[in-house]
């Protein structure tokens, strides 16, 4: 999936001492996590390294089902608390699906996944710097960011084609058009 391959390159870039140029820009990430911290104490550092996922659309969902690195703890940050199958919207807007039907819980998606937190939050600011991620009811510090927001319906440069051409991104946009066109048949 080339979106999951640029998330996660942007992901991996993050951290350019733990990156090795021979590997995937997903095996980058797991090879980054197994770096250990020189122990020039004596002590190992025990902290779990936080990633933060942002957007559970099918970039953000693919890796939290496949990261295979039980010792970090992940928060997934999504504003809707599903995951939509986006290329089956138009059956819902023409009435041929429900909802229900290309929506699934993230939390029951996940729940086999111990390490992994699922949050219903926006997020407002990222500070890279401070490695925080500013949200509406809190702030997330993280050792590793993946960045997976989605996109928007594009008009091409056209913006006054969108009262003409509704966008089809979200179950509201397909319930919304699924009414218009029903209603169109009761006039």
């Amino acid at each position: 999936n080339p979106f999951i391959a640029f998330a996660l390159f942007a992901f991996s870039a993050v951290n350019p001492l733990h990156q090795n140029p021979n590997l995937s820009p997903y095996e980058n990430i797991e090879f980054a996590l197994s770096c250990k911290p020189p122990d020039s104490l004596g002590v190992m550092e025990t902290r779990r390294p936080h990633i933060v996922v942002l957007g559970a659309g099918f970039g953000g969902l693919t890796f939290c089902q496949k990261f295979a690195q039980p010792d970090a703890r992940i928060t997934l940050v999504d504003r809707q608390n599903h995951h939509l199958f986006q290329p089956l919207l138009y059956q819902v807007a023409t009435a041929g699906l429900s909802a229900p039907e290309i929506a699934q819980p993230i939390r029951s998606i996940l729940s086999d996944k111990e390490n992994i937190t699922v949050l219903l939050d926006s997020v407002k600011d990222i500070n890279l710097k401070q490695r925080q991620v500013m949200l509406e009811s809190k702030t997330l510090d993280y050792d590793y960011l993946l960045i997976g927001l989605g996109g928007v319906t594009s008009y091409f440069g056209h913006p006054e084609w969108e009262q003409h051409a509704p966008g089809l991104k979200s179950l509201d946009d397909a319930l919304r058009i699924r009414r218009e066109v029903l209603l169109a048949f009761e006039h």
